[in-house]
């Protein structure tokens, strides 16, 4: 069982957004900055937060290889990743806000 301090990590995910479309309405909803990286595995992609605390990625579904990160969710092309967040609630509506991106699964990790 898991206390109830524990951090969730919750995936959003996009088939219809482009990243940059969904990278200007993730910042607008959550008030946050995104950084862009790039990354040889990766491609692009954008962090925001400190890792250790609640942090936010967006990414493509597929890498630079062409591999999908989450086989599960391969109809989706741009994923947000929210980790190690105490405000699981409050993230998932203020991103339900976002035209376009769903709420694809939330965990709780002890």
């Amino acid at each position: 069982m898991c206390p109830d301090d524990a951090p969730y990590f919750v995936l959003f995910g996009s088939s219809e957004l482009e990243i940059e479309r969904c990278r200007a309405l993730v910042e607008q909803a959550l008030g946050l900055a995104f950084e862009g990286h790039e990354s040889g595995f990766v491609g692009e992609y954008y962090l925001a937060g400190l890792p250790g605390g609640e942090h936010f990625e967006l990414r493509p579904n597929r890498d630079a290889e062409g591999e999908l990160a989450e086989p599960d969710f391969s109809a989706f092309s741009v994923l947000l990743y929210v980790n190690e967040t105490s405000r699981p609630d409050a993230v998932s509506e203020a991103v339900g806000d976002v035209r376009g991106l769903v709420r694809l699964r939330s965990e709780q990790i002890a």
